[in-house]
């Protein structure tokens, strides 16, 4: 406060309310923002069901079980047992109750099928196929994701 402006001797002083007013507002919006973002960072982002990943390709497949730690897997695979899903590709391989599939990263599995020889017989290396079937192994050292009972959608 300059020696111009001071109050004389005897002449009251009295807060003036608007200068705090922008501190304040200044202040509450800063609180705000701090407690969104503790908020985006404290609270988990949603994660996909298993139903849901199940129920997109075979890529998006791979993509979530490689991001799960070990034991989040294993839970993972308990959960997608035994579900129905539905994939495409180009068929790699044709053998006798089998058919190799490759997706467009490059990804395979098996489709395992039952008494459909006649069928499999129509079918060419190169093809594009996308079958729906009962998935029941997952993929280690020696095989490829596998599903059964498998139906030819197209």
């Amino acid at each position: 406060m300059s020696l111009i402006n001071a109050p004389l001797k005897g002449d009251s002083v009295e807060p003036n309310p608007r200068k705090h007013r922008g501190w304040i507002v200044g202040a509450v919006i800063f609180a705000v923002f701090c407690i969104g973002v503790l908020i985006l960072i404290v609270m988990p982002s949603e994660k996909p069901t298993t139903s849901e990943i199940l129920a997109d390709s075979y890529d998006t497949l791979i993509s979530h079980y490689k991001s799960l730690t070990e034991l989040q897997q294993d839970d993972f695979w308990k959960n997608a047992q035994g579900e129905t899903v539905t994939w495409s590709g180009k068929v790699d391989e044709v053998r006798k109750g089998e058919i190799l599939v490759e997706t467009k990263s490059g990804n395979r599995f098996k489709a395992y099928f039952t008494n459909q020889d006649d069928e499999l017989l129509k079918i060419d290396k190169g093809d594009d196929i996308t079958l729906r079937g009962e998935l029941f192994q997952r993929a280690n050292l020696i095989h490829n994701w596998g599903i059964r009972n498998v139906e030819i959608v197209n």
